[in-house]
């Protein structure tokens, strides 16, 4: 699951990701998805065949509440500081499913410039110091160069 807060940013992804990577079934959620194409969409997330599904949504209608437990990856795409938010988030992917053994959070922060400290990297340090250490969320920090 990718989850996103822009929705313009949303579709964006969706779009590239359909149209780059033709081996996987991609499927999208906003505030605009009718009920009944969200609950398909949730029943073909939960088929565990060897088709890999990436559902990219909006924090506002999938962080909370959702419930699909064959999700395995969870990348927050667009950074929040808050707790409750966050966790939340997190909190999809941690449901047991019998063919789960571990379940992993990409937590994307942008750093153009080690000296240049963003509101984005603030709420990250945030979210590290004050979430993922406390709960003791095992976790790598890792510098991808673009």
């Amino acid at each position: 699951m990718i989850l996103f807060n822009n929705i313009e940013y949303g579709e964006r992804i969706y779009n590239y990701m359909r149209s780059n990577i033709l081996d996987k079934d991609f499927y999208y959620i906003d505030g605009s998805t009718p009920t009944e194409k969200r609950e398909y969409i949730k029943k073909q997330l939960e088929i565990t065949d060897n088709r890999v599904k990436v559902l990219i949504s909006s924090y506002g209608t999938t962080a909370t509440g959702l419930s699909i437990k064959a999700l395995t990856n969870l990348v927050m795409a667009d950074s929040y500081k808050s707790a409750q938010r966050v966790l939340q988030s997190i909190g999809r992917i941690l449901r047991l499913h019998s063919e789960k053994e571990k379940a992993i959070v990409f937590d994307l922060v942008d750093i153009f410039h080690s000296s240049y400290k963003t509101t984005l990297y603030n709420h990250f340090i945030s979210r590290r110091d004050d979430l993922y250490k406390p709960q003791e969320y095992p976790f790598e920090e890792m510098k991808i160069v673009i």
